[in-house]
C-alpha cells in the first residue's frame, strides 16, 4: 500500500513537470496566399540554450483534408559569428539574421501548400525534441522548459 502511495505521488510529479506553456508557441491564423501565422515566444531557457549553439528544430504537421504534409524548420545561433540562421534540414533554404527577433519574425511566417478546392486545413507545430544533440534529448524528455507546442489548430466548416 505504502508503494502504491509513492508511485502515485511520484507519476503525479513526472504528469506535472510534462505541461508545457501554452502560449509560448501558438498558430494564429491562416493568411491568403498560402501562409501559416505562428507566434514564437522562447522563454529565457530556450534562448540561452540557443545562445549556447544548440539548435532548435521546429516540426509543421498540416493537412488541408486532400493531403497531409510535415515540414521542419531548424532556427540556430552561431556564436562566433553572432548570426542566426533559418534552414530547412531536408532542403536547401538557408538564410542568416542579425538578429534573434529578426529570425523569429522571419519564422513566424510558414508558407503552406493548399489543394485546390480545399475547406477544411488543420496545422500544429512543435519544437522536435528528439532532433536536439543528443546529450539534450533525455532530458528534455523530462523538462517541460522543453515542451513547445501549439496544439492542433483548426480553419473552416467543422
Amino acid at each position: 500500500m505504502v508503494w502504491r502511495s509513492v508511485w502515485l505521488a511520484l507519476s503525479l510529479v513526472l504528469l506535472a513537470g510534462c505541461a508545457g506553456d501554452p502560449d509560448a508557441l501558438r498558430i494564429e491564423r491562416l493568411e491568403s496566399g498560402g501562409w501559416l501565422r505562428i507566434g514564437f515566444n522562447l522563454s529565457p531557457y530556450l534562448s540561452r540554450s540557443l545562445e549556447a549553439g544548440v539548435p532548435l528544430t521546429f516540426r509543421l504537421d498540416y493537412s488541408d483534408g486532400e493531403s497531409a504534409v510535415t515540414e521542419r524548420r531548424e532556427l540556430r545561433y552561431s556564436p562566433l559569428s553572432g548570426r542566426y540562421q533559418i534552414r530547412v534540414p531536408a532542403g536547401s533554404y538557408n538564410r542568416s539574421y542579425d538578429s534573434r527577433a529578426a529570425a523569429l519574425s522571419a519564422l513566424e511566417r510558414w508558407p503552406v501548400t493548399l489543394s485546390a478546392g480545399a475547406d477544411r486545413f488543420q496545422a500544429r507545430v512543435r519544437l522536435e525534441t528528439a532532433r536536439l544533440p543528443s546529450p539534450l534529448v533525455l532530458p528534455a524528455m523530462f523538462d517541460s522548459r522543453w515542451r513547445l507546442d501549439s496544439g492542433t489548430w483548426r480553419a473552416g466548416p467543422t
